[in-house]
């Protein structure tokens, strides 16, 4: 059934009268052979035979662009790799003129695959809706009147090469990694982790009066105190592990921002469900989080990263989830029994309403959310994309 509507559809396009326009065309037809024939009604005659006329002259200019439109297609000259942002608007050229001079027709297209909303100006405005990386560009074309009698509608198929990154939001700082920064991996043996009082530096307000340094303050009149020496501390190594859905652009946008801020530290490692390679490096890393938006992969790719992960000695796992999967028990038992430290951001798109306006009911999915996640050991925090914010644990939620 699915079939036959595409391809009732795709052939309907090929014919160059709208809906409105056959209507308009039975009910002239109708009018002229019951009403103004037979009684011999003049003025109704000339009404429907100048509609004619103006539909028939309407629908060559139609033809005629149409077949103007397809000659332009044949000399499109190659194209070139394009990088594109979800949900945010990206000027590109025109492919074919608009020629808005041309008579009472005007031509207009939209995004099929990827699927983007199109505005037309002087340049081509596009916002695609989901990441993904694309190797053919799906438009289809529309040329009709400007009084909506006459169409025709038709799709194109073009290798063009496009990849569509996940938007940030309003997401500038993730505070789940603000443990994790400065020292290195290994501590110096000779001292304790932290790190030795062996540097100075002058005295500031707050600082304890047990660090001032009294016989350099004796010879030099300046207050200095003991700081422990840097680059000294101990640092996990981080992975970063992405749970996908068909909505899971918030949670990827989070991951862009822990990439792209360099905020996991030197030495990481990223993985998504979708793709069954981990990456280290920044480069890749994106390539593998932008697959993950349109290429199935196997559910199995968290458990061998985490298994991978705590063999090669990394001491932290950072997933990030969206909201859709947050009621995925299998998801949280295998969190749960990972053998190595997790924290978990469930990502949303706007902070959700603790109550229906009209319903006075809890929201569904953060209702499911609440009870999958309440008894997982360690805070799941909740990480707004839309407005920048962290909420607080989800286990303190209270829909």
């Amino acid at each position: 059934m699915r079939r036959f509507t595409e391809r009732l559809t795709r052939w309907s396009g090929l014919v160059p009268l709208s809906g409105l326009g056959v209507g308009c065309l039975l009910g002239s037809l109708a009018t002229l052979k019951w009403l103004a024939l037979p009684r011999q009604d003049l003025v109704l005659t000339a009404l429907c035979c100048g509609f004619l006329c103006l539909l028939a002259v309407l629908t060559l200019l139609t033809l005629l662009r149409a077949v103007l439109l397809l000659l332009q297609l044949r000399r499109l000259g190659p194209t070139t790799a394009t990088t594109l942002e979800a949900e945010r608007a990206a000027p590109l050229p025109l492919p074919v003129p608009l020629w808005r001079w041309f008579p009472l027709v005007a031509l207009q297209w939209t995004w099929q695959q990827p699927r983007a909303d199109v505005q037309l100006d002087t340049r081509e405005v596009v916002t695609p809706g989901k990441r993904g990386v694309y190797s053919q560009l799906t438009r289809e074309w529309q040329v009709g009147d400007t009084f909506g009698l006459t169409r025709l509608r038709w799709c194109t198929r073009r290798s063009q090469q496009l990849r569509v990154l996940p938007s940030r939001g309003q997401i500038v700082e993730q505070p789940l990694t603000a443990h994790l920064s400065g020292g290195e991996e290994l501590s110096d043996p000779r001292g304790p982790a932290t790190g030795d009082r062996v540097d100075m530096r002058q005295y500031t307000r707050g600082d304890s009066p047990r660090t001032i340094l009294w016989k350099v303050f004796a010879r030099t009149r300046r207050l200095m105190v003991r700081i422990p020496e840097r680059a000294v501390a101990p640092r996990p190594r981080v992975l970063l592990l992405l749970a996908t859905s068909p909505k899971d652009e918030a949670a990827a946008a989070v991951c862009r921002v822990l990439l792209e801020g360099n905020l996991l530290g030197a030495d990481w490692r990223f993985a998504a469900e979708g793709v069954d390679v981990w990456e280290h490096a920044l480069q890749p890393a994106l390539d593998a989080l932008i697959q993950s938006g349109n290429q199935p992969g196997s559910r199995a790719t968290l458990p061998d990263a985490l298994r991978a992960a705590a063999a090669d000695g990394y001491g932290q796992c950072l997933v990030a989830v969206p909201l859709d999967r947050a009621g995925d028990t299998a998801l949280r038992d295998l969190l749960a029994a990972a053998p190595l430290p997790v924290q978990v951001c469930l990502a949303l798109d706007g902070e959700p309403p603790r109550r229906a306006r009209w319903k006075r009911t809890p929201d569904p999915l953060m209702q499911a959310a609440v009870r999958c996640w309440r008894a997982f050991p360690r805070p799941v925090m909740l990480l707004d994309r839309r407005n920048g914010r962290t909420l607080g644990s989800l286990q303190g939620w209270k829909p």
